[in-house]
């Protein structure tokens, strides 16, 4: 099998997605392990986190391929919702603890920068190349994912270098109140498309 022939049958998978769920899985294995060594508020916030996502990465899969009607757009609403409770009790978390998360080796750091970083580029690409289909929604959620991975990026670096000043606790606390509200917007996103679609089959029926 040349090159050629090789790259035409990764092109039969989604790499994207499996990249996607291969990361969360091992994110979230990271801070389980974490927990069970020293239990952390912020590691198990974030390991639910990802564990979440993969089973509404798998939802959004099936949604897109049984079900084809305005209902999409208000289960995707309501995914979106439940996406955003680990990110409200991690915010509080953060005000109220200023604790890093149990990251087992240094180097797990490194990972969140280049996982969070080409979640966001892939994201970005699907967001501009393919409105209106299965990966447009997909790359929201990359979107969603790449920053919350930024965020805990952040939380490691500022708890390990940082003395404890006030300005990076608000910081810490601007990036997940942008990120729940990017949440919000994908909620009101998908109920507005879902009450159009239900209008306009009503229209259609008349």
């Amino acid at each position: 099998m040349d090159m050629k022939d090789f790259i035409n049958k990764l092109k039969q998978y989604d790499l994207n997605f499996i990249f996607t769920i291969v990361g969360l899985l091992v994110f979230g294995v990271i801070h389980m392990v974490g927990c069970i060594m020293s239990f952390s508020w912020l590691s198990m916030n974030y390991m639910l986190f990802c564990y979440v996502f993969i089973v509404i990465m798998f939802l959004v899969k099936y949604l897109f391929k049984n079900i084809k009607t305005s209902t999409e757009y208000l289960l995707l609403a309501i995914l979106y919702i439940v996406l955003l409770i680990p990110l409200i009790v991690t915010l509080g978390e953060t005000i109220k603890f200023k604790e890093p998360p149990n990251l087992i080796f240094d180097w797990v750091i490194y990972g969140y920068a280049l996982f969070a970083f080409l979640k966001m580029g892939f994201a970005i690409k699907d967001l501009i190349k393919h409105k209106n289909t299965e990966k447009e929604t997909f790359g929201w959620l990359g979107i969603v994912y790449a920053a919350f991975t930024m965020y805990m990026l952040e939380n490691a670096l500022i708890t390990t270098f940082d003395t404890g000043s006030d300005d990076t606790m608000y910081m810490e606390m601007a990036s997940l109140i942008a990120i729940a509200v990017l949440n919000l917007y994908l909620i009101s996103k998908y109920f507005v498309l879902y009450v159009k679609e239900k209008n306009n089959n009503k229209s259609t029926h008349i």
